[in-house]
């Protein structure tokens, strides 16, 4: 369909962070686990019966290793740029999840109830960034990119923040339900953009809780 532009928009592979439970917003080194690898490998083949005009991830060495396994097959370069960064986790970064309910529990007590335009402008710790903040950026990210790739299919490489932010941020689940709910590594999704509107076509690996 004309001047229709396509975003396919993964979630990195497996990482060395998330085998251990350790918060790693935009800490480095955080290397794709052996599975991480494997896992890019798969969807690259999953995917590989689509020609992608040009393929995009984030600067942080997760990403980028993801994008590059996923190019080999397009034959094409992946141009990184920092509005797909993950959400910058401030003091947070480099401690597991279960450390860091221990040093906050009331402020994860509170994230639990948290729905609407709170939960989009809540932090953790003040030096983080909240999910407008990442939101925000992902959507200067898609607005740049339809100017200047219109009509194209894209390929994107990000993370599980930005991802699930977008997705609340347009209406598309609760918060407490997409904050809990698991985004397989490499999972994705499928946006379409055509004149002033954007539409979820797929979702895959995104698994809700069942009460």
């Amino acid at each position: 369909m004309k001047n229709r532009t396509i975003f396919y928009v993964v979630r990195h592979g497996q990482t060395e962070f998330n085998l251990k439970g350790i918060i790693g917003g935009i800490l480095e080194p955080n290397p794709l686990s052996t599975k991480g690898e494997e896992q890019a490998a798969i969807l690259a083949k999953r995917l590989a019966h689509i020609s992608f005009d040009k393929i995009y991830s984030s600067n942080l060495s997760r990403a980028k290793k993801t994008a590059e396994i996923l190019a080999s097959s397009n034959n094409l370069l992946v141009e990184s740029d920092e509005l797909l960064n993950e959400r910058n986790w401030g003091s947070l970064q480099g401690k597991s999840f279960e450390e860091a309910q221990k040093i906050y529990p009331k402020v994860f007590r509170d994230e639990a109830q948290i729905e609407g335009k709170n939960a989009m402008n809540f932090k953790y710790v003040p030096n983080m960034e909240s999910l407008t903040d990442t939101t925000s950026r992902f959507k200067k990210f898609l607005n740049k990119t339809i100017t200047t790739q219109k009509g194209k299919t894209i390929l994107v490489v990000c993370h599980f923040d930005i991802m699930i932010g977008y997705l609340f941020s347009i209406g598309y689940g609760s918060y407490q339900n997409l904050m809990n709910a698991s985004f397989d590594h490499t999972g994705y999704y499928k946006l379409s953009h055509q004149g002033n509107n954007f539409k979820v076509e797929e979702v895959v690996g995104l698994n809700f809780k069942t009460k």
